[in-house]
């Protein structure tokens, strides 16, 4: 007989639907190795007795993982893995040259078993909200570029720590997190000063920040300190 060794995981108090929930905790024991390709996964009926759900929760949170390839139903055995694949989603700001490359050198880098969904945010602070909102739960881990709007510490609260990786910008970031960021300030200060020697051949050195950009202003009030 088929073991079991699941147990759903469930918060009756929460604004997340019920479906959702099973989507999410099923997910989550893949992602977590507690689940593996051909594990059985308890019955309809087992489930919405135990868990105080009606069937046609139960059944409908069983599709969305069939149609996400997540599960397979066997006729008159029940439901299984079908295979471990982990999502990630990677939140980018807008799509760039550069930004291409850090697609394709972060998904080329990722094990197989591994697969990218990619989002872009565009600084936009609803679109921002609406991307994470909608993943909450879906993914084995996220990775977001996030921007500079008061808002945008609140929504990344709704990502558990252990599965949030911030990237590009030092910017609303807590010890908490877990960052790889760039440095808009000092290496740019750095570079600068390596090279003092190519800039004497010119007159005067300008330096084109307009009046609203989403760069950060760090590399501004550094290059400043530079020309002091």
């Amino acid at each position: 007989m088929d073991k079991i060794r699941f147990t759903l995981k469930m918060n009756h108090q929460s604004d997340i639907p019920k479906y959702q929930q099973m989507v999410n905790s099923v997910n989550n024991a893949i992602a977590e190795n507690i689940l593996h390709k051909g594990d059985m996964l308890p019955s309809v009926n087992s489930i919405y007795k135990t868990n105080q759900l009606s069937r046609d929760t139960v059944f409908k949170a069983y599709s969305i993982l069939k149609e996400q390839g997540v599960i397979e139903s066997v006729p008159n055995k029940g439901y299984y893995v079908a295979n471990e694949v982990r999502k990630v989603l990677l939140v980018l700001d807008t799509f760039k040259a550069y930004k291409e490359v850090l697609y394709h050198s972060f998904i080329n880098n990722l094990p197989d078993n591994i697969i990218t969904d990619v989002q872009f945010h565009h600084y936009n602070i609803d679109n921002f909200k609406t991307i994470i909102n909608s993943s909450i739960g879906k993914y084995y881990k996220y990775v977001v570029m996030n921007f500079d709007d008061k808002a945008v510490p609140n929504t990344l609260a709704k990502i558990a720590n252990d599965k949030l990786l911030l990237i590009d910008w030092n910017i609303y970031s807590t010890s908490q997190n877990n960052y790889v960021f760039q440095d808009f300030g000092k290496s740019f200060f750095d570079s600068l000063i390596d090279a003092v020697d190519l800039f004497k051949k010119y007159k005067e050195i300008v330096f084109l920040y307009p009046v609203f950009t989403n760069h950060p202003i760090e590399s501004l009030n550094y290059f400043k300190k530079f020309c002091n």
